[in-house]
């Protein structure tokens, strides 16, 4: 399958819209404010510091070269635009060229008014006419004792706000973009891989693996396919293995079978009891395969039914005792040369579950300890009482479990190496219905081994509420 642009999808284009989007409405409010920053009344302070500006200019009033000299010196401090009028609207002096305008008739009116200038106010007129940049205009009298001799028109300074906000958020649009867009690349490009991964699996390429190494919820989901993909390869594997074992397990008993027709078709008189014993032997060997195939398919299909199906188990009050002692009496029949030990304590109290089933748990761990035994070693099965659960446990003194074995004991159709060296027979699912046939009562099964020391398997049941 060729790669795909990781600006392709629809999830790219979306995660970089929506930050672009958050800035660019962050910048319109930034705008917004600045605009509102630059008009309406003055700032605080303006006032009294173009109060400031016009009197100290006024204190030469008449003498216009000393005030054109003092206007200079405040203006290369306080950076205002400033021209003075007498009160016939006379030019006297200015910052600058053309000069700020002098008031109309209303607002030299509205300035007499006000009076002269007491402590804690000043007398001023908003020019609201002339609001333009920088600020509005500002004027303010000027008086000798009680008299109205002129006025100061003051533009206070106050900084551009608007085109450095801009130009900064100018630049924030740009990195936020450029962030925004590798963002979106470092969430792309992973899932894309996990999907072409799971196409990939879906169309039968069990090799395909993510291989992403991250730290996030994708590495999280890219571990999680890759691990899926493991069981997949190993469950296909091992049903590959499965008829492979079958295979070999039904041929052999049936060339058994078949040798043993075609020498009994050739004998004349009856057949010999040992011969029959051989045929027999062969036949229940070939019964438990498939009543072991078939009681896992039960358990499977059992843990995915719809709802109102048959219960998978057939449960009745049960004898503790009962039920273990059936199943060493089973395996001493099978195996008489073998010891078997059966200590039950006193006082166990009835369980609820499936007795034949569960003499099948039991039998398939006897079989393993006989398997996996030295001829004449024994093997302890014990029942107990542990709080609110009895235990069983089967204890074999035989090659024991490695670590590697133990963490894919209960898998289905694994055989160790050395049970296939040992040529013990079977396919790998004794132990797996075991584990299905205890968790489906609500138990669970602990395993303590090591190698070249035995192993002990023990069913944890739990007590029926009285």
């Amino acid at each position: 399958m060729p790669p795909r642009s990781v600006f392709a999808g629809r999830l790219v284009f979306r995660i970089y819209a929506f930050g672009v989007a958050a800035l660019v409405l962050l910048s319109l409010l930034g705008v917004v404010v600045a605009r509102l920053a630059d008009e309406g009344a003055p700032r605080e302070g303006q006032v009294p510091r173009s109060a400031y500006l016009v009197n100290k200019i006024a204190e030469h009033w008449g003498d216009v070269p000393a005030m054109q000299a003092e206007l200079d010196q405040v203006r290369e401090a306080y950076r205002s635009s400033l021209s003075l009028y007498a009160a016939d609207g006379t030019l006297q002096v200015s910052s600058g060229t053309p000069p700020l305008a002098p008031l109309s008739a209303e607002q030299l009116q509205q300035l007499r008014t006000q009076g002269p200038a007491v402590p804690g106010r000043n007398p001023v007129v908003l020019r609201e006419d002339a609001c333009g940049a920088p600020a509005c205009e500002l004027a303010l009298p000027i008086y000798r004792g009680a008299q109205l001799v002129g006025y100061g028109v003051v533009q206070p300074y106050r900084p551009n706000v608007a085109r450095p906000l801009l130009t900064a958020l100018g630049v924030a649009l740009l990195a936020f973009a450029i962030a925004a867009l590798l963002a979106a690349r470092s969430l792309a490009r992973p899932l894309s891989r996990i999907a072409d991964v799971a196409r990939a699996l879906g169309n039968g390429d069990l090799s395909a693996r993510t291989g992403l190494k991250r730290r996030d919820e994708l590495g999280e989901v890219a571990r999680a396919v890759d691990e899926m993909a493991e069981r997949l390869t190993g469950l296909l594997r091992a049903q590959t293995e499965l008829l492979a074992n079958v295979s070999h397990e039904l041929r052999t008993p049936l060339s058994r079978i078949r040798v043993a027709l075609e020498l009994a078709s050739e004998t004349e008189g009856p057949l010999p009891e040992e011969f029959l014993g051989e045929v027999g032997r062969d036949l229940e060997e070939l019964e438990q395969l498939v009543t072991e195939i078939l009681a896992t398919a039960r358990l499977d299909l059992a843990h995915g039914r719809a709802s109102g199906a048959s219960p998978p188990l057939q449960t009745r009050p049960t004898k503790v005792s009962e039920l273990v002692r059936s199943a060493a009496d089973t395996l001493r029949t099978r195996h008489p040369q073998r010891p078997v030990e059966v200590e039950v304590a006193s006082g166990l109290p009835d369980l609820d579950v499936d007795g034949v089933l569960l003499r099948r748990a039991l039998g398939n761990l006897l079989s393993n300890a006989h398997k996996y035994s030295d001829a004449g070693q024994p093997i302890q099965l014990r029942a107990r009482a542990e709080g609110n659960e009895v235990a069983l446990s089967v204890e074999d003194h035989g090659i024991g479990l490695t670590p590697e074995d133990r963490a894919q004991l209960f898998t289905p159709f694994f055989r160790s190496d050395r049970s296939r060296t040992r040529g013990t027979g079977g396919v790998g699912l004794g132990l797996t219905l075991t584990k299905r046939i205890v968790e489906a009562h609500g138990g669970r099964v602990e395993v303590q081994s090591e190698a070249g020391h035995g192993s002990t398997f023990t069913l944890k049941l739990p007590v029926p509420p009285a």
